[in-house]
């Protein structure tokens, strides 16, 4: 296990060794089961533009356009709605809670789509009682989503997405490992892991990975700690990436070497001052656009460079308006791939990317040669052989 070499393991050694002697709690996933790709969806009107063969579930954040569903079926694709909610919700009466359900439910009923996943991102302290009614809930809905789809002649599909790594990120305290055993799949959001940086004395806040192979391992690792079947487990990745504003550090000096130190401004997020909050996200297909020279304001001084520690790509440029130095890191096919075959070689049930609009052409219909680079067809490429088996 390549992977895990020079990461702090201790927590987890149970586990690992558990992976390594065949524990039946880390029995391969069945073979009716397969991988797993699920894609969050935020423009329904690329929909024509996605890899359909390369997809098992597609969640509908930007709603349903009905001609999705023949294409969907032949191709083995579920449809599922997001559910929301907010905090509020866990502490109302019966009453509300049922009503919510009811419309969470329904609303995949009448569609005739299948599953519903829950992205439900508030902070909720270690010793709250919202931690036990928000498990309480999400098994209700569970248990009302099953009878109905059931009843409906389809197979239900029940995730949730939490974060990078169990336990209190970002103010989730949350029962993960009771979550893990209501919800048939886990999706764990492995980016936006600097959203929280908690920095030693004198430490600057800088630039860095989205996504690096540290959290990936970390994260899975602390999930199967907890109990998570692999097979429940779904290994979430970034197709964006984050610019940074450069306020100091070596990079500002020679912003020719990419990597080097990029400090930035601390802009705090939920009571930690160093966060990712200082640069900004872009879609892939943006910063396609970028490489490939199209646009004159970002002018790229560094060489493209894939950081074989953290598993990201990363360069600078100098902005034409501010004269400003600023440091890009993002995933590209080869760090997708190589996170992809992380998820291969622990045997867990799938991978998902946030989201699969992200390289999509503003402008395009269709797939076709004139609107989709071959950085894009290479991301679609990775994805179909982590999902064919290679890894």
């Amino acid at each position: 296990f390549l992977y895990f070499i020079g990461m702090s393991l201790a927590p987890y050694v149970v586990s690992i060794v558990a992976l390594l002697l065949g524990s039946t709690a880390w029995a391969a996933p069945p073979e009716n089961w397969g991988r797993q790709v699920i894609a969050f969806q935020v423009n329904k009107s690329n929909w024509r533009s996605y890899h359909w063969d390369t997809l098992t579930t597609l969640v509908l954040y930007d709603g349903l356009d009905p001609a999705m569903l023949p294409v969907a079926a032949a191709n083995g694709v579920t449809l599922a709605w997001p559910a929301t909610f907010s905090t509020a919700l866990l502490s109302a009466n019966a009453t509300a809670q049922e009503a919510w359900i009811r419309e969470q439910v329904d609303r995949v009923v009448t569609t005739n789509t299948s599953g519903i996943n829950v992205d439900y991102e508030s902070p909720i302290a270690r010793d709250s009682p919202l931690v036990a009614a928000l498990a309480s809930l999400m098994l209700r809905l569970g248990d009302s989503l099953r009878r109905a789809v059931i009843a409906a002649g389809r197979t239900p599909h029940y995730s949730i997405d939490v974060a990078w790594r169990a336990g209190g990120i970002d103010g989730r305290w949350y029962d993960y490992a009771a979550l893990g055993a209501i919800f048939d799949l886990t999706v764990i959001m492995d980016y936006d892991t600097r959203s929280q940086v908690f920095l030693r004395d004198g430490a600057a806040c800088t630039a860095g990975a989205n996504a690096p192979r540290s959290t990936v391992v970390d994260g899975i690792a602390s999930y199967l700690a907890l109990g998570i079947p692999r097979s429940k487990l779904v290994l979430g990745t970034p197709w964006y990436g984050y610019d940074y504003p450069c306020t100091g550090g070596a990079v500002t000096s020679d912003p020719s070497v990419a990597g080097a130190e990029c400090v930035i401004a601390e802009v705090p997020f939920r009571g930690c001052n160093c966060s990712d909050a200082a640069g900004r996200q872009h879609d892939l297909r943006i910063l396609d656009a970028w490489l490939a020279n199209s646009t004159s304001n970002q002018r790229r001084v560094s060489p493209i460079v894939v950081n074989g520690t953290t598993l990201a790509v990363t360069w600078n440029y100098v902005d034409a308006a501010t004269n400003a130095v600023h440091q890009v890191w993002y995933d590209d096919a080869s760090t997708l791939g190589a996170k992809y075959g992380i998820a291969a070689e622990l045997g867990l049930a799938g991978v998902s990317m946030w989201n699969v609009d992200s390289i999509v052409p503003t402008t395009a219909a269709a797939d076709t040669p004139a609107s989709v680079t071959s950085s894009m067809r290479a991301v679609w490429s990775a994805l179909r052989m982590y999902l064919r088996g290679q890894p």
